[in-house]
């Protein structure tokens, strides 16, 4: 693939200039934003990113999810998440043709900081050394926020016009199974194709399914252990249904937590994720399946239980438009780079589904490996990312930006 004009000035710029992609990404790290579930400090950073999205010439929009209209009553909102309060920022680069619009988005919340005595530094440190950038949600997402901005501002210091509008999308609430904040993003802004950059590697797949967790009870008053080993059997029970049901067409279940006994309760509980391509009503149903065909045994065993029930949003499945011209862009430039066309995976439980429902088909996922070593990936204590990844990222995606 022969570089256009463009390109080769981005990515000269972005060669040159890497380090304040570093500092940026590392000022966005050390803003807590994390996602409480009912509610989140993701104004926080908001607030910031216009600040820097302004100050290079961008126009920025900041809205609640919940104003968007027609969200509220959406099959996939989620109350009680306080998305009325919270609010997504889209930041706009205009192109010569300003009717066609690429999105960058990335999500503003992250997760819990968890004990700082786990991290050798502070979790919102944003600490760069050794060639590694250090933070909760450093990886998750915060690198996609500061990609999107730095690529429109190196389009802005270079003088190229991209050719269609860039929309620079950091939305909320995605953490925890949560949704709104992508939802709202989708509905507001229809694009013609929407990158949204929140993975390890390249996906076209959104996976649907959720989490479920079920409770399981021992109806004796026996004041022995006995029962407790009765709740065990039953859980054992349970989890060799949910290995069969994991062998059914697309599904995938990852155990999550599955005892008894504990606190010396006479109680068991499982839960799980379900990756799949069945819906809700769907998995309801084979969840339910798996207790009624029990039901003789937890009879026998004197155990009682309500059934499966979902936690979290139920993330419907999906597929990128096989005829995408950014994602076959994609497939080109890292054939180019590594000699072989990538393998396009499926992502599980990722906005990505809210993002192909109702926005554009023209959607996907795209990103690099956390953490090192096994150790300080998305959520882990010592969160990291590469810098020499990040930058490799950042190159790609501007490629595509200058070839679209």
């Amino acid at each position: 693939m022969l570089q256009n004009g463009a390109e080769e000035k981005l990515l000269a710029y972005i060669d040159e200039h890497q380090q304040e992609l570093y500092e940026q990404l590392s000022a966005l790290v050390q803003i807590d934003t994390v996602n409480h579930r009912t509610y989140g400090n993701e104004n926080n950073g908001q607030d910031y990113l216009e600040k820097i999205c302004r100050e290079i010439g961008l126009t920025v929009d900041r809205f609640a999810p919940d104003s968007v209209e027609g969200l509220t009553a959406n099959p996939d909102y989620m109350p009680g998440h306080n998305t009325d309060k919270r609010e997504n920022l889209v930041a706009t680069l205009p192109g010569e043709d300003t009717s066609r619009s690429i999105m960058l988005a990335a999500h503003m919340d992250t997760e819990y900081l968890l004990d700082e005595s786990l991290w050798d530094d502070k979790p919102l440190s944003g600490v760069i050394k050794d060639g590694k950038i250090y933070g909760r949600g450093v990886g998750d997402d915060k690198c996609g926020l500061a990609v999107g901005w730095y690529l429109a501002k190196a389009f802005k210091e270079c003088g190229i016009t991209p050719k269609k509008n860039i929309l620079i999308g950091s939305y909320i609430d995605e953490e925890g199974g949560g949704g709104n904040g992508a939802l709202g993003l989708a509905l507001k802004y229809p694009v013609d194709c929407c990158i949204n950059l929140d993975a390890a590697s390249f996906e076209m797949q959104a996976l649907g399914g959720g989490c479920f967790k079920l409770e399981l009870r021992s109806t004796k008053n026996d004041v022995g252990i006995a029962s407790v080993f009765e709740v065990f059997e039953g859980v054992r029970l349970i989890v060799d249904k949910l290995a069969e049901l994991g062998k059914v067409g697309k599904n995938f279940i990852r155990l999550a937590y599955a005892g008894a006994g504990k606190d010396g309760s006479k109680t068991g509980e499982i839960s799980l994720a379900i990756y799949t391509d069945m819906t809700k009503e769907e998995s309801q149903a084979a969840f339910d399946g798996i207790c009624a065909s029990l039901r003789p045994q937890f009879d026998a065993l004197g155990l009682t239980t309500d059934g499966f029930k979902l936690f979290t949003r139920y993330f419907i499945y999906g597929e990128t438009d096989k005829g995408s011209p950014e994602a076959k862009l994609l497939s080109e430039i890292i054939k180019e780079e590594t000699g072989a066309y990538p393998d396009t995976t499926g992502t599980c439980l990722s906005d990505l589904s809210l993002l192909l429902r109702y926005g554009c088909k023209n959607s996907f996922n795209y990103g690099f490996p956390r953490g090192s070593n096994g150790l300080g990936n998305a959520h882990q204590p010592n969160e990291h990312i590469l810098c020499e990844n990040l930058l490799a990222f950042t190159k790609r995606v501007a490629k595509i930006l200058a070839g679209m």
